[in-house]
């Protein structure tokens, strides 16, 4: 039984080593590669021309304009953070209600609001409404 155990373990290894391979590939080579660029003087032409450390790190921290991107963008993501987080919990605290008129409503109004067409790309299933089921049990 221990042999068979031992197989067992081997089986899934080697099923699991295609989606391990995959994954290094396509985050940590990248990963690495760009940290390489980032530490060379490189140009898109002719990558690692000459090995210049922190160079590129310095450059971009005394950089003004990089530097108020950078505070711009945290201020960004913070913000919409919070308003997203503080909306949910709103939700959340309206469909947790005891009284069933509000229930009704809110999922009523939830149902609406996922109803309606959101387009993120210029295809044409972007535009098209999915019918979603809002049944309420009360």
């Amino acid at each position: 039984m221990h042999a068979l155990h031992r197989k067992t373990r081997w089986q899934v290894a080697w099923m699991v080593l295609p989606a391990i391979l995959t994954l290094l590939f396509f985050s940590l080579y990248p990963l690495l590669y760009s940290l390489a660029l980032s530490l060379s003087d490189s140009q898109l032409a002719r990558p690692f021309r000459a090995f210049v450390a922190f160079k590129n790190y310095s450059d971009a921290i005394a950089d003004s304009l990089f530097r108020s991107s950078i505070e711009l963008t945290f201020i960004y993501a913070f913000g919409v953070t919070l308003i997203e987080t503080a909306i949910g919990f709103g939700l959340a605290l309206l469909l947790n209600q005891e009284s069933a008129l509000r229930v009704l409503r809110a999922r009523s109004a939830c149902c609406r609001l996922s109803r309606r067409p959101l387009p993120s790309l210029p295809s044409g299933d972007s535009f098209m409404t999915h019918r979603q089921d809002c049944s309420i049990t009360i």
